[in-house]
């Protein structure tokens, strides 16, 4: 079922949300992990913000647990894209985008600061007031993709000697070997249950140094997407990369690209 088009007045006038600013590629990016599916799509936060979005969240909890600030949704109330503030299972409020309506009283919403998905009722909505508008959402889709310069040929596992074989790019007039970006690929053709969960439990909930490998946004929905090399830098000695991690297991290879 697809949205109203029709838009009262009071939400009309209110501005979108604006994406999440991401650094240039080639760029470090401190990041907090909030969930995973795979090592190919995981949802990050920029950790510079999480202040801001605390505090926003604090905010949005105390003003809308009056009821009187809660400017009730109905139907006629919705469109595809717009932003609501939205009352969870665990009853706080979240900014929100609702995605499409599913039945008379229920929508499809995506949560903007931290990537997950649900179902709400039309009565667990409000709208969305401007003080709340003002920080870019902060939601970013994520995938891995690494770096094969850290890895000798003699450390590599019989695939990514492959890839080194075979992926070759020319500088200065010689065809040189093994360029210094490559995608993360699961061994197994797709990434089993068992890689699933140990990749959420090394990331979710953990503060990350990236280096942006590449990014897109949406335009239909305003989703950025980075491919990043995820580094754990919380020994005090030695950067641990996430990937390497997953080669080593035997879990994941490098594509060249």
């Amino acid at each position: 079922m697809q949205l109203q088009t029709q838009l009262p007045d009071e939400l009309a006038s209110l501005k979108e949300l604006v994406p999440p600013p991401v650094p240039p590629v080639g760029s470090y990016f401190d990041v907090n992990v909030t969930l995973s599916a795979s090592p190919s799509n995981f949802t990050v936060q920029s950790w510079a913000d999480g202040g801001a979005l605390e505090q926003l969240q604090m905010g949005m909890n105390r003003h809308y647990s009056d009821e009187s600030n809660c400017t009730p949704v109905d139907r006629n109330s919705l469109r595809e894209d717009r932003y609501f503030a939205g009352r969870h299972t665990d009853n706080f409020w979240y900014r929100v985008r609702v995605n499409s309506q599913l039945d008379e009283g229920t929508v499809a919403v995506r949560f903007v600061d931290y990537g997950d998905y649900s179902m709400m009722t039309l009565d667990s909505l409000c709208l969305l007031s401007s003080r709340y508008r003002n920080l870019p959402m902060q939601a970013i889709n994520a995938s891995l993709a690494g770096r094969k310069d850290i890895w000798t040929p003699e450390r590599m596992p019989f695939a990514n000697r492959l890839c080194a074989m075979y992926c070759t790019y020319e500088m200065g007039g010689m065809l040189m070997a093994s360029p210094p970006v490559a995608d993360i690929v699961p061994v197994n053709g797709d990434w089993t249950a068992p890689d699933t969960v140990w990749f959420s439990n090394r990331v979710v909930d953990r503060q990350f140094v990236t280096v942006i490998k590449s990014m897109t946004c949406d335009d239909e929905d305003s989703v950025v997407r980075i491919g990043v090399s995820l580094i754990d830098t919380t020994h005090p000695a030695v950067d641990t990369y996430v990937e390497k991690e997953l080669v080593d297991a035997g879990k994941a290879a490098f594509l060249c690209v």
